[in-house]
């Protein structure tokens, strides 16, 4: 009897048990139990323990390397099946998780003022930083051409767009200084 022709509740039984050292060996054993083990339930228990989100993956642009991904046999010339959805996330993260662990990054110095930073908000493409001197700072962090289409607020009293090093930035002056709650 062939393991992965059992129902997926008891598969979901005996692979939650596994270590990923071990499911990783049981995915080299042969191509029917890589295919076995390429199985989104088995990987989205391993990314829901881990606290993987893959929305995240959604709004970041490192992602697109994996759906290139392919991986063939240079001995034989046949091709595997490609990772499921759900191991394409794990090894997204674990790839992000390595690079940070291993210094594999760019710092980058989003700043260019020495006012104080009083608030701050990330959605994954940009960067908005509040400051004391009343400007607003909008990195587009994709390095993409960053477009405000509809500014309509009588506190902003002008907007300007700057190039700093391939980043695109809008600095937004408001009127009255921004104050914390201290």
């Amino acid at each position: 009897m062939d393991l992965f022709s059992l129902p997926i509740e008891i598969l979901e039984q005996i692979f939650k048990h596994l270590e990923l050292n071990d499911l990783l060996s049981c995915s080299m054993v042969c191509k029917e139990w890589r295919s076995g083990i390429n199985q989104d339930f088995i990987w989205r228990r391993k990314c829901l323990e881990n606290k993987y989100e893959p929305d995240l993956i959604e709004i970041s642009t490192t992602h697109k390397f994996i759906d290139d991904y392919e991986t063939d046999n240079e001995e034989n010339g046949d091709s595997l099946e490609p990772p499921g959805y759900w191991r394409k996330v794990y090894n997204w993260y674990s790839a992000l998780a390595f690079n940070w662990l291993n210094g594999n990054f760019i710092n980058y110095k989003l700043s260019i003022t020495q006012s104080p930073v009083y608030c701050l908000d990330c959605d994954g493409q940009t960067i908005a930083t509040g400051h004391e001197d009343a400007n607003i700072y909008v990195w587009f962090v994709i390095l993409r051409l960053f477009n405000v289409e509809y500014v309509n607020d009588s506190a902003v009293s002008d907007y300007s767009s700057v190039s700093l090093n391939n980043h695109a930035m809008f600095t937004i002056r408001l009127s009255n200084p921004i104050y914390t709650n201290h």
